[in-house]
């Protein structure tokens, strides 16, 4: 579970200069420091066997590519049998990356019904159900 520290009251938002001072994992988010669970640790009963990541309008671009996939390497080193990366913002599709071939995702589009396997057998929804709803199309 995520953990917020209280800001520095001189200015609006966090910066890489306080991210740099924490000790262990965090990240910046809306402004604050957030300290994450380092890779490994058991939330609970443990980690999920499935994680689902929902693009946002920063998660495009080179930078984000290299976060996402560190990202994935954290919840598989933790544990996750399946990651789903999913891009509600551009190409609306699944790309589903599982443990055994992480840098190979099976990528399921509009039209086409994606699984979570081998984290939950016989589990599926269509890619349509996702982005039904999505107001950009």
């Amino acid at each position: 579970m995520a953990q917020r520290m209280p800001q520095p009251q001189t200015r609006t938002g966090a910066t890489i200069d306080d991210l740099y001072k924490v000790e262990g994992k965090a990240e910046i988010v809306d402004g604050e420091i957030v300290l994450m669970a380092p890779a490994g640790f058991v939330h609970g009963r443990g980690a999920p066997i499935f994680a689902v990541e929902v693009r946002s309008e920063e998660d495009y671009g080179p930078a984000a590519e290299k976060h996402l996939a560190a990202k994935r390497a954290d919840y598989f080193a933790a544990g996750a049998r399946v990651v789903w990366d999913v891009d509600f913002l551009r190409d609306e599709l699944v790309r589903s990356y599982s443990a055994e071939r992480p840098e190979e995702p099976r990528v399921f589009r509009r039209g086409e019904t994606a699984d979570a396997e081998p984290a939950l057998p016989g589990w599926s929804m269509t890619v349509d159900s996702l982005f039904k709803a999505n107001p950009r199309r």
